[in-house]
């Protein structure tokens, strides 16, 4: 919230104000600073290329190469402002008419059968084994 507090305040009122490091972590007051040149001077509120901040996607990239051991390429990546505006802009991209069915897991984000309806296709459910840790099997897909 501290960093987000200066990304959206005029410069002159933080992160460039002289009394910043007296009301801020120098950390926060840092990366607040990393930020602001990334997003710009039109600031927060203003549009951005449509997969987001290019730095932005840098930094999740990064975080997942190292998480996970093998190259995310940030080129690949789409924020959101949201799990379910990500769903939704997935959803609305692969389905085209009322013929299209989308599988989904049972239990299910609720947001899933919401939007697949909402769109006139239909549900296919297919369930999880609880026993296995919520896994998939290959018998329940068959």
């Amino acid at each position: 919230r501290q960093v987000l507090a200066l990304c959206d305040l005029p410069a002159e009122c933080g992160v460039d104000n002289p009394q910043v490091s007296a009301a801020f972590p120098a950390d926060v007051v840092e990366r607040a600073r990393e930020m602001r040149l990334a997003i710009g001077p039109a600031g927060t509120g203003a549009y951005t290329n449509s997969q987001g901040i290019g730095k932005f996607r840098d930094d999740v990239a990064h975080f997942i190469t190292a998480r996970d051991g093998h190259v995310s390429f940030p080129s690949n990546i789409f924020l959101t402002n949201g799990a379910s505006a990500a769903i939704e802009i997935v959803l609305t991209g692969l389905i085209g008419n009322n013929r299209d069915a989308i599988m989904i897991p049972i239990p299910q984000y609720p947001i899933y059968s919401a939007i697949i309806s909402r769109l006139g296709a239909r549900q296919v459910g297919y369930f999880l084994d609880e026993e296995k840790g919520w896994a998939i099997t290959e018998r329940e897909l068959e």
